[in-house]
């Protein structure tokens, strides 16, 4: 699991999550992550959770929408579930 926290945080306060979980800071580049995953993991289907404001699912859709299009030849399929606050 890969979380990403958006907003203000105190890095000096962050504890590591364990259970093979990875947390990263800042915006995410979608258009870089989605195709990774795609390359990554062949033929799986991925799951692309987010709980955040609609701008923020807008650009989560539009990198999996480009995922997607760029990685058939992965056969890899994308979910996108999101609720926005």
């Amino acid at each position: 699991v890969n979380l990403f926290t958006t907003g203000e945080i105190e890095l000096s306060k962050v504890k590591p999550l364990g259970c093979g979980f990875r947390q990263f800071f800042g915006r995410p580049n979608w258009g870089r992550i989605c195709p990774q995953l795609a390359e990554q993991h062949p033929g799986d289907d991925i799951g692309m959770f987010l709980c955040g404001p609609a701008a923020l699912r807008g650009d989560l859709a539009n990198g999996v929408r480009k995922a997607k299009t760029q990685c058939a030849r992965h056969s890899t399929k994308f979910s996108l579930h999101a609720e926005n606050f």
